[in-house]
């Protein structure tokens, strides 16, 4: 992997904020395009003494713990550093904030589960003042922001930064556990965002019992609905029966009026035939007694019929009067109930109409707490989907790096065995060397003891002495190598 461009750009100052239970917690680093440098915190400064004694190119806000208004926080940031970019993390804000924050100057903001790749990228931007770093570079400078990841975390983090992603060939120990923090916090919202799904689905439950009880209730309401409906064809057969009465009161009236009219025919008839015996009787002086029966008989009989007639009238008239009286009885009998049932269905309808009003409230509360659980269902299992995607890209990544990482050894290993071999063959090649040396030495000094030749002699053992001493360095060498 090649290493990153040089610098061409002035450092930028970074100062990071995180607002913990016991206070602030404050630490400031340089960072350009190459280079990126921790400053020391010891002896440690407070938040006021960072802001009051330097200006900050970039300010890293982390306000997820903040219990009061995280906008009042930023505003004092931005009064007492005016020039600078800042980047918020804190807990989802409402639209009418976010529209404070940007008008507070705030670039970007972030919400838990924080996604520290976006976030080192952003970071990574504003150093280079905007310009996009070569793909191929992109994990060797998002690795170096490993330490703001521990800081960032929810546990307290140790001092000290993490290595690079991909580690360099030739370097001793493993591999680098610089995103470790990064998936744990990550498997720790997973785990939150699925009790919170488990949560969301026991509501969703409890919404769902409450909805099958509301349409029991509808159901007793449909019921009270066809019970109004038949109280409601009782009234109209009663309003019927009562224009019935007032039918029959009006037939007893005409029949009384027929009645009299008739009494008084039968009055007229009686007069008029009393008034004709009268004249039949001065008439009939002259006449024959015969005559005067035969008349009287058919007189006679003329007043039975109308002594019938008028008793059968009267027969009538009781009869038409008792009729009427069961009317009027029957009539107020029917009043009083029509009233009783108006009053009753009255009451029913009211009773109705106020069941009716509550259950619909009932049912409109239900149904928009039903799509508010279903909304945030839906919305935490995206989340929980986007988080789980997330994990699983940086396990395939961390295991691509663990083979890539694992070839590397692989390929040192094979070619320490080679070394090793060629070191063992150069240990044999030199021994040997030795041992011929030492014949050699041993021979000229039988030459020397014939010839007389000791300077010679003496200078041929001192280069043999130092190839002794070189020699025993050098196999001190391979013991060191072997061993490691």
């Amino acid at each position: 992997m090649p290493p990153p461009a040089p610098a061409t750009k002035a450092p930028l100052k970074i100062l990071l904020v995180r607002d913990e239970t016991l206070g602030h917690r404050v630490r400031s680093l340089m960072a350009d395009e190459s280079t990126l440098y921790w400053r020391s915190s010891d002896p440690p400064k407070d938040l006021e003494t960072s802001l009051g004694e330097e200006h900050f190119g970039l300010i890293i806000a982390d306000y997820r713990e903040t219990k009061t208004d995280v906008l009042d926080a930023v505003e004092a940031l931005r009064k007492r550093q005016p020039d600078a970019q800042i980047i918020l993390i804190c807990k989802k804000l409402e639209l009418e904030e976010i529209i404070h924050a940007i008008r507070l100057g705030v670039r970007d903001v972030f919400n838990p589960p924080l996604d520290f790749k976006s976030l080192a990228g952003r970071i990574e931007s504003l150093v280079r003042s905007g310009d996009k770093f070569p793909g191929m570079i992109e994990e060797t400078a998002l690795g170096r922001w490993g330490e703001l990841a521990m800081h960032l975390s929810e546990a307290p983090a140790p001092a000290q930064a993490l290595a690079p992603a991909i580690k360099a060939p030739g370097r001793k120990g493993g591999a680098s556990s610089g995103t470790d923090p990064q998936l744990e916090v990550l498997v720790q919202e997973r785990d939150n965002l699925a009790n919170e799904v488990k949560t969301l689905k026991k509501n969703l439950g409890g919404a769902e019992e409450a909805q099958r009880r509301l349409q029991e209730e509808l159901a007793w309401t449909a019921t009270l609905t066809e019970h109004a409906k038949n109280l409601d064809q009782e009234v109209h057969q009663l309003r019927q029966d009562q224009e019935k009465s007032k039918e029959e009161t009006k037939r007893r009236s005409e029949a009384e009026a027929a009645l009299a009219g008739e009494n008084r025919r039968v009055e007229e008839l009686q007069a008029a035939l009393a008034q004709q015996a009268n004249s039949q009787a001065a008439k009939t002086d002259g006449l024959a007694a015969e005559q005067i029966e035969v008349e009287r008989a058919m007189i006679e009989q003329q007043r039975q019929a109308v002594a019938k007639q008028h008793a059968a009238l009267q027969e009538e008239a009781k009869r038409l009067d008792l009729a009427g009286k069961n009317l009027v009885q029957e009539s107020a009998r029917r009043e009083q109930t029509q009233k009783d049932e108006s009053a009753r269905l009255a009451a029913a309808g009211q009773k109705l109409e106020s069941e009716q009003a509550l259950a619909r409230q009932a049912a409109a509360e239900a149904e928009a707490a039903l799509r508010a659980e279903k909304a945030r269902l839906e919305k935490a299992q995206a989340e929980i989907g986007l988080q789980a995607a997330k994990a699983e890209k940086l396990a395939a990544e961390q295991t691509e790096q663990c083979e890539v990482e694992r070839a590397i050894l692989d390929q040192q290993r094979r070619a320490m065995v080679k070394q090793r071999a060629m070191l063992q063959e150069e240990a044999t090649r030199l021994e040997t060397a030795a041992k011929n040396l030492a014949q050699e030495s041993t021979r000229l000094q039988a030459e020397v003891e014939k010839t007389g030749q000791e300077g010679q002699v003496k200078e041929f053992a001192a280069c043999g002495a130092q190839f002794e001493q070189k020699r025993r360095q050098f196999e001190e060498q391979l013991k060191e190598f072997l061993s490691v």
